[in-house]
């Protein structure tokens, strides 16, 4: 598989083209470990807030709308417990660190 076929398999997956479906249809697909690209879950979280009421009719709390909010954030909490498939490559992750401790001071 070239790089040029990767680097094009992943620009579609998240292109912004109808709200990211091409990554949520991916991502559904997946079992397992997976990376979520937080931006599009908090986007969702956003939308299910802002388009939902608070409250319903006779000012009930929206169970509905908690029911939802409870899915999406339930579901990144999850992803947390699968453990990983992946080695970490031990020089990059030092990297990332001493570069990130230098950042810092």
């Amino acid at each position: 598989m070239s790089n040029c076929f990767v680097l094009n398999e992943m620009t579609d997956l998240l292109s912004s083209c109808r709200n990211y479906d091409n990554y949520r249809q991916a991502y559904n697909r997946v079992t397992g470990f997976k990376i979520p690209i937080l931006g599009v879950h908090l986007k969702d979280l956003i939308s299910v807030n802002e388009a939902m009421s608070d409250y319903v009719e006779d000012n009930k709390v929206n169970v509905q709308k908690l029911q939802a909010l409870y899915n999406h954030i339930n579901e990144l909490i999850q992803l947390q417990q699968i453990p990983s498939e992946l080695d970490a490559n031990k020089d990059l992750v030092h990297l990332l660190t001493v570069m990130n401790l230098s950042a810092k001071l």
